[in-house]
C-alpha cells in the first residue's frame, strides 16, 4: 500500500477515526501513526521455507495434513462395531484422512447402545483402534449434541447461572421485619447475592431491550453498544440512595430494618441456572449445560464426561484419537457464576453491587452510568468465558495430547479471544448460501494472529431444500473452491451419518447436511475430487499470510512512547498522562478502547468498539 493511499483512506474515514481517538491531538498521534507504518504495509511476510521439489512431491503425494476430512455422526443409540469398520475403510479408500465423531438424537428409533456406556465405551474404542490400523485419525465432539458442554452428570451448581430476583415494595419510617420472596429458581438451586433497597422511582421508565443488555433469559446480540436516551430524572435510582442490606437479611430472607421514611423498594438478588441443556442428544447424554464461566464446572464436566473416554482409550490418546471439538456457540448465555463480584472488581475495577438493580431494568446514576455498567458486564461475561472456558478447555486437551479444534463464534463474547487457543480454528458455509462467507474469514483472521497453519470449515452443511441425497461432487465444487479463496484450507464434510447395517440409502442427519456416506451411489467416484481437494489444500496451506496488524500494534507503541515524551516536555504530564489514556490496542482481543477500563468509582465514560 502506498503513501498516498493511505493518506487518502485516513481522510475519507475519518469520522471512523474519530471513534478510535478522544480529540485533535490524539487524531494526529493515529495519523502519524499510519503514515509511518507503511514501510510494514508494503513489506510481504515470506513463506517459510519450502522447495520446489518439495512442492512437486506434496502435490503428487498430499500429506495426511491436507486431506479432507469429515464430521461422523452416531445418531440415536443405533452403532455396531461392523459398521464402524466398513465407514472407516470406507472413509479410507476415497482419502478422507479423519472423521470427527459426534452423538447426536434426530427422532430414529432408538437403538440399544446409551452414550457413555461400557457398550458405547467398546465401540469408541474400537473405532480408534480401526483407524490407527488404517491410518486415520479420530476427533470427538467434547459432548453429547452438538451444543455445547453438556450432560446428565452436569450437577445443578455445575450449570451456566443467571441472575433472578425479587422485589417488595416497603413503607419506611419504622423498624420493619419482612420475609423477602425467595426469588425465581430453577432445578431446586439458588444462591443469594445481595440484598438492596432505594427510593421507589417516580417514573417507570425502565432499560430498553433490557435482556439483550444484561444477558438475561438466553438473549444476548453481539456489537451491543451502551444507548444514549434522555430519561427522566423521576426514574433515576441515585447511587448514594442504594442501601445495602444483605448483613441484616437472614439466611431465609427474613429482613429486619430501622427504614427511613418514604416509599422503599427492596430487591433480593440471586442466581439460579438458566436451564439451558445440550442438544440434540440421545439417550443417556441428555442433561444441563455446564458454566462457561467457572473452571471448577469445567473441570466436573470433563472428570465425567472426557476423562472415561481417555481412560477407557488409553494409549491410543493422542495417537489415533487426535483431537477434541466445541461446535458453534448455540446454548444462549449465562450472566453470572460463583464469585463473579469479586472477578467483576478485578477486571473493572470497582464494585458492581450497587449496580445490580440495573439487571432489573432501574437506571442507576443516569442512563449513561447504567448503559456501561452493563456493557462493563458484558465483556466481564466476555473474558470469563474466553478464558475460563475455551482457553481452559484447550489447555486440558493439551495436557492429554489433544488437538483443540472449536467454531468460535455465535455465543455472548468476542471470537477473536475464544479462537486464540485453537489449534484448528473453524467456520462453516452451506450449500446454496454465501451467508457465512464471514465466518471463514474470522477463522482465517484467528488463526494468522495466533500462528496456526491450518483453517478449518464444516462444509457442505444443508438445509432440507438442499440436502435429501440432491448433492454430489460435481455440484459442490464451484462453492469449495470459493471457500478455499475466503481462507479455508481444511474442507470437514458434513456430514457422513454412521451407517450400523448394510441397508442403503442409510441413516441420515435428518434435513441437515450433504450427505457423504457409502451408501451414494456416487462414493466410490469421489475419490478423484478428494485428491484434488487434498492438492489444492497442500497448497493453501504452504502459504504465509501477510501480517500487518501485529506490526502496526508493535510500531503504535513505540511510536506512542514517543509522542508521550514530546508531550510531556511541550504541554506537561498532564498532557501525556492523559494522551496514554487515550490510546490502546490488546494484542489479544479485537476490542479498541479509548480511555480503556475503568475507574474504582463505577463504569468510566469511555467509548470501545468490539470486535
Amino acid at each position: 500500500m502506498q503513501k498516498s493511499t493511505i493518506k487518502h483512506y485516513i481522510m475519507m474515514n475519518r469520522s471512523k477515526f474519530f471513534l478510535l481517538t478522544r480529540n485533535r491531538l490524539s487524531f494526529l498521534a493515529t495519523t502519524l501513526c499510519a503514515m509511518t507504518m507503511t514501510i510494514c504495509c508494503t513489506q510481504m511476510q515470506k513463506s517459510s521455507e519450502i522447495t520446489l521439489s518439495q512442492l512437486r512431491e506434496g502435490f503428487a503425494h498430499p500429506p495426511k495434513e491436507a486431506k479432507v476430512r469429515t464430521w461422523w455422526h452416531w445418531l440415536d443409540g443405533n452403532v455396531t462395531a461392523e459398521g464402524i469398520t466398513a465407514d472407516l475403510e470406507a472413509m479410507h479408500r476415497v482419502g478422507i484422512q479423519e472423521a470427527t465423531l459426534f452423538n447426536g438424537g434426530m427422532g430414529f428409533p432408538q437403538g440399544p447402545i446409551a452414550y457413555m456406556s461400557a457398550e458405547w465405551l467398546d465401540l469408541l474404542h474400537h473405532a480408534a483402534s480401526e483407524a490407527e490400523r488404517l491410518g486415520m485419525e479420530l476427533s470427538f465432539h467434547n459432548g453429547p449434541g452438538w451444543s455445547s458442554s453438556g450432560g446428565p452428570w452436569v450437577k445443578p451448581e455445575d450449570a451456566m447461572q443467571t441472575v433472578t430476583y425479587s422485589e417488595q415494595q416497603v413503607e419506611g419510617g419504622c423498624k420493619i421485619s419482612v420475609a423477602l420472596q425467595k426469588p425465581h429458581s430453577r432445578h431446586d438451586f439458588y444462591r443469594d447475592i445481595a440484598v438492596l433497597a432505594f427510593p421507589t422511582p417516580q417514573n417507570g421508565q425502565r432499560i430498553n431491550n433490557l435482556d439483550e443488555k444484561a444477558l438475561a433469559n438466553n438473549h444476548f446480540r453481539s456489537h451491543l453498544m451502551p444507548e444514549k436516551r434522555e430519561v427522566d430524572e423521576m426514574a433515576i435510582v441515585k447511587l448514594d440512595n442504594i442501601i445495602d442490606l444483605t448483613a441484616q437479611t437472614a439466611a431465609d430472607g427474613m429482613l429486619t430494618w430501622d427504614a427511613p421514611k418514604g416509599s422503599w423498594t427492596i430487591m433480593r438478588i440471586g442466581y439460579t441456572p438458566t436451564g439451558m441443556t445440550n442438544h440434540p442428544a440421545l439417550a443417556g447424554g441428555y442433561g444441563l449445560e455446564c458454566d462457561k464461566m467457572s473452571r471448577k464446572a469445567l473441570d466436573a464436566f470433563w472428570k465425567d464426561g472426557i476423562q472415561p473416554i481417555i481412560d477407557k482409550l488409553g494409549p491410543l490418546v493422542g495417537k489415533s484419537l487426535t483431537g477434541s471439538l466445541i461446535d458453534s456457540y448455540e446454548v444462549g448465555c449465562g450472566n453470572w457464576t460463583e464469585g463473579f463480584e469479586k472477578e467483576f472488581a478485578t477486571r473493572r475495577h470497582y464494585d458492581l453491587r450497587k449496580y445490580l438493580p440495573a439487571l432489573a431494568g432501574y437506571y442507576v446514576e443516569s442512563c449513561n452510568v447504567a448503559e456501561r455498567f452493563l456493557w462493563d458486564l458484558r465483556l466481564t461475561v466476555g473474558e470469563m468465558m474466553a478464558e475460563n472456558y475455551y482457553d481452559y478447555f484447550a489447555e486440558l486437551c493439551k495436557k492429554h495430547g489433544m488437538r483443540f479444534l472449536t467454531e468460535p463464534y455465535e455465543g455472548p463474547f468476542n471470537a477473536l479471544e475464544v479462537g486464540r487457543e485453537a489449534d484448528v480454528p473453524m467456520s462453516e458455509f452451506w450449500v446454496g448460501s454465501n451467508d457465512f462467507s464471514g465466518m471463514a474469514n474470522l477463522a482465517a483472521s484467528i488463526a494468522h494472529a495466533n500462528g496456526r497453519q491450518v483453517v478449518g470449515a464444516e462444509s457442505f452443511t444443508a438445509t432440507d431444500m438442499e440436502s435429501r441425497h440432491r448433492n454430489h461432487p460435481g455440484m459442490l465444487k464451484a462453492q469449495g473452491d470459493f471457500n478455499w479463496t475466503n481462507g479455508v484450507n481444511r474442507f470437514i464434510l458434513h456430514t457422513n451419518a454412521h451407517q450400523p447395517w448394510e441397508v442403503g440409502p442409510g441413516f441420515s442427519l435428518g434435513q441437515y447436511g450433504t450427505n457423504f456416506n457409502r451408501h451414494n451411489t456416487w462414493w466410490e467416484q469421489s475419490r478423484a475430487w478428494m485428491d484434488y481437494c487434498a492438492r489444492s489444500q497442500f497448497l493453501l496451506q504452504q502459504g504465509a499470510p501477510e501480517y500487518i496488524l501485529p506490526q502496526v500494534c508493535a510500531m503504535f507503541r513505540k511510536l506512542k512512547q514517543r509522542i508521550s515524551i514530546v508531550i510531556q516536555v511541550t504541554l506537561g504530564q498532564v498532557a501525556a498522562q492523559k494522551f496514554q489514556l487515550c490510546h490502546g490496542f490488546s494484542r489479544t482481543s479485537s476490542t479498541v478502547s479509548t480511555g480503556s477500563g475503568s475507574t474504582g468509582s463505577g463504569p468510566r465514560s469511555a467509548k470501545r468498539i468490539s470486535g
